[in-house]
């Protein structure tokens, strides 16, 4: 069975935060990510150098389009809104952007493309189900197409 192919939208502490779980336990294919910054090298170096998490010991680079872990290239966007997303080969899209515009793009898009899944890192969301895992997470139904995740780092 192939992974779930995930796009990142939103690369600050908890996207990178999500990737770094994800490299730890392949939960699923990282297949792209978006990020409102411009410099796919400093992308990279933020991945690399963690002030909280320390340095990852993978192999980070990247190129004008691409961010590289080990050597697998992972699609780099820098779009400024959820709704400019390509998601056609893309089963999940988590947003960690923190920007509300994107969570009420994100619940419009929800809406119309009911074969893919969304997951909101942070609870503006209207229409989604706010889970905390380990408080709520028996709520979260397999029907639910749009979650929004409790994340905390204390």
């Amino acid at each position: 069975m192939s992974k779930m192919r995930v796009l990142i939208n939103g690369f600050g502490r908890i996207g990178r935060a999500i990737t770094r779980i994800n490299l730890a336990h392949e939960i699923f294919e990282l297949a792209a990510i978006n990020d409102i910054n411009p410099d796919n090298k400093n992308i990279a170096y933020l991945l690399k150098y963690d002030s909280t998490f320390g340095r990852l010991g993978n192999e980070i680079s990247s190129d004008e389009e691409n961010l590289y872990i080990d050597g697998k290239p992972i699609k780099l966007y820098h779009k400024s809104a959820a709704k400019e997303l390509d998601l056609e080969n893309v089963d999940i899209l988590i947003d960690s952007s923190g920007i509300r515009e994107n969570i009420l793009q994100i619940e419009e898009i929800a809406e119309s493309l009911q074969d893919k899944r969304f997951i909101i890192t942070n609870i503006d969301s209207k229409k989604a189900k706010n889970i905390i895992f380990g408080v709520n997470h028996e709520l979260l139904k397999e029907a639910e197409t749009t979650v929004s995740i409790f994340v905390s780092f204390l």
